[in-house]
């Protein structure tokens, strides 16, 4: 089926070319300027099968098509049709071939393959209307939902339109075996054949913890085997297991819990670092921000094409090194606490042992000295892992600079300021310090950088990166004590001494706003 979808993609941008050359010559095909457009049409073809998987649209199940699948198709067109296009230039300077070809191509391409997806969900009499996820500070219910019926796709809108971000659906079992490696408003469908349980293994070593599984389908239409699993997970008590109907409720209520989003209460009472509404504002409404995620963008777009060839030769390095999945992601805390999936290559084995009995206990994961090769080592050393993280700092999920993202669990809410601004690829706190020094230090260098942002410091953060890489990290003492100096002189923060006495390496830091007593 993805293979199916993949071809049907690369023949409606390849067929794109054609009918662009139809149109630039006013409904006239010559026979000459075909034979010098059919290499430029197969070469964009062959680009398009490599850029479907990348942007994941072979794992969209077309009937379910939202508006936000309409922008990876647009994108999908967009890098095939570039690259095609740099690859001819390189070989013959697109010799032949009028330069609003490209163009055209991209626009016949989209609109085709968006038809072909519309025919489809009509054919099926469905609708399927998105909204994003509002960020919420609380932390989400991950639901896991078994069953892939018209309540799946009413339950996937209601939580998209009502969850209010307090649901995060993390996967879809298909029960009926009709879809395993597709995906439903870019929720994965895994298949029923597989445990249970080593879904909630696998999740698990992503950063997330299943609290709920939802059944979508009627207990007597669940395949035997799936059906027992779900009786020993309902009966050990690990998850909550419950039918739509009897949560349909939940979602009407308002959330009288919910923290208020808005800059003022982004770093409440309570927080290591406290920086007043007015000051985030200010710094804010800098065009340095909107110059930036525009740097970003073009950069990550023609980085991703430049570096194709590198990011293909990696794919099949470590393909041929672990196997697949050549990617691994991890939910990860991005701006505001709004959960994303980074993504690097797979640079270990398999966490179990195949075989294991991962179902009830999953005991026989492997040390990760046992699962790291050679290969591996090579692509951390160099971060070449993280050449996938391009397509987030495209998606705007990312940064080149900024914060790393940590792992939800790593991410405390005393430290909730680092969120302020997109997680990147590197940062201030890496290239001073980087693994070796404090979380409440990493946090300071970060919420130091929010404050002193600007293309200068991005430019000095790259080539200390460069440096990073070559030579190692190293820890910069006076940058961390010029970090901390400046947000207490700035009232951010500010030393409190408590009794018995602290660690030096571990500065114990309060609110401008607390009083002593309160903080005694």
């Amino acid at each position: 089926r993805r293979v199916f979808v993949v071809a049907m993609d690369a023949f409606i941008i390849a067929t794109a070319a054609i009918l662009a050359l139809f149109l630039r010559d006013n409904l006239v095909l010559e026979a000459d300027k075909l034979e010098r457009l059919l290499p430029y049409a197969a070469v964009s073809g062959i680009t398009a099968c490599i850029f479907a998987p990348i942007t994941g649209l072979h794992r969209r199940v077309w009937r379910f098509t939202t508006i936000g699948d309409t922008r990876q198709l647009l994108l999908s067109c967009l890098l095939a049709v570039g690259l095609a296009s740099l690859m001819m230039f390189a070989f013959n300077r697109l010799e032949g071939i009028a330069r609003s070809i490209p163009i055209l191509q991209v626009l016949i391409a989209f609109f085709g393959m968006a038809g072909a997806r519309v025919a489809t969900r009509l054919w099926h009499v469905d609708s399927c209307a998105a909204r994003p996820f509002t960020a919420t500070r609380e932390r989400p219910q991950n639901v896991l939902l078994v069953g892939l019926t018209g309540l799946t796709h009413l339950y996937v809108r209601a939580v998209q339109e009502l969850g209010r971000g307090r649901v995060r659906i993390c996967g879809i079992i298909d029960h009926g075996h009709n879809h395993p490696g597709s995906s439903i408003s870019g929720y994965p469908v895994f298949s029923a054949s597989t445990p249970v349980g080593a879904y909630l293994k696998r999740l698990s070593l992503h950063g997330v913890e299943i609290d709920k599984i939802v059944l979508t389908v009627s207990s007597r239409d669940l395949p035997a085997l799936l059906a027992r699993q779900l009786d020993a997970l309902g009966e050990s008590a690990r998850v909550s297991i419950v039918s739509v109907n009897e949560i349909f409720g939940d979602f009407g209520r308002e959330n009288a819990s919910e923290l208020s989003r808005s800059s003022d209460n982004f770093c409440g009472a309570g927080q290591i670092f406290d920086i007043d509404s007015k000051q985030i504002k200010l710094i804010a409404r800098q065009p340095f921000w909107r110059m930036k995620r525009a740097i970003d963008a073009i950069l990550s777009l023609l980085m991703l094409l430049m570096l194709a060839p590198v990011i293909a030769v990696a794919a099949l390095l470590v393909w041929l090194d672990v196997g697949g999945p050549i990617v691994f992601w991890q939910l990860r805390p991005g701006v505001a606490g709004h959960p994303i999936k980074v993504i690097k290559f797979r640079t270990m084995s398999d966490a179990h042992a195949a075989g294991a009995a991962i179902l009830n206990d999953g005991d026989r994961a492997l040390a990760d000295a046992g699962r790291s090769s050679g290969l591996g080592k090579f692509l951390r050393a160099t971060r070449l892992d993280e050449l996938p993280q391009l397509w987030n700092i495209l998606r705007g999920e990312m940064s080149f600079i900024g914060p790393r993202p940590l792992l939800p669990a790593d991410q405390s809410t005393k430290h909730a300021a680092r969120l302020l601004v997109r997680p990147g690829l590197t940062g201030w706190a890496q290239v001073k310090g980087g693994r070796s020094i404090s979380a409440a230090d990493k946090a300071a260098l970060d919420v130091w950088y929010f404050l002193n942002a600007s293309l200068g410091l991005d430019l000095k953060i790259m080539l200390a990166t460069v440096r990073m890489v070559l030579f190692g990290e190293t820890i910069d003492r006076a940058a961390i004590d010029q970090a901390w100096s400046e947000l207490r002189r700035r009232g951010i923060c500010r030393p409190v001494e408590v009794s018995p006495p602290t660690p030096a390496a571990s500065v114990t830091v309060i609110p401008s706003g607390v009083s002593d007593d309160r903080a005694a």
